[in-house]
């Protein structure tokens, strides 16, 4: 099992999307990291430019109580609304008629230096396309708040069989 670079790109300025244009992979890794340009931003996935009421997930803030989101029409993996930058982490299973199951992990900055704690997140989600999820071609990191990220905000796509 080999894994290959499905795609990265860069903002090369102010952005809410970074888009990778994939071939369908069952295992999927991607990276991000996006900086704030404006503004509080965000970090979420998306999967094939679905933003239909198709995702729920269950996550984690700084291991404190659980919360959902169903029917949801963001996507998977949520982390975020502040004005610092967000790094991000999601490892999804995307087999051909199934639901696509992800496990997504991120920190955010929150106040620079050491005297204040980033915030974190772990969420396990899903996605079903509501007939028959067939394996995404496109794979979008979205901001869903009111800001912008910034030059040099990043995500990368991993993908193997």
């Amino acid at each position: 099992m080999a894994w290959v670079k499905e795609g990265s790109t860069t903002a090369s300025g102010a952005t809410d999307n970074l888009q990778i244009d994939t071939t369908s992979k069952k295992f999927n890794f991607a990276i991000s990291h996006v900086i704030p340009d404006t503004g509080n931003i965000s970090l979420q996935y998306r999967l094939d430019n679905d933003s239909g009421s198709n995702y729920a997930f269950r996550y984690n803030d700084n291991g404190g109580t659980d919360g959902t989101a169903t029917s949801f029409d963001i996507g998977l993996f949520g982390v975020g609304i502040n004005s610092t930058p967000i790094f991000g982490i999601l490892y999804a299973v995307d087999i051909d008629g199934e639901e696509k199951l992800s496990i997504g992990f991120g920190v955010v900055q929150r106040t620079a230096g050491a005297g204040t704690a980033p915030q974190r997140r772990e969420s396990v989600s899903k996605y079903n396309d509501g007939g028959s999820n067939t394996q995404a071609t496109r794979f979008d990191a979205i901001n869903y708040d009111t800001g912008d990220w910034g030059t040099n905000s990043n995500c990368m796509l991993m993908g193997t069989d």
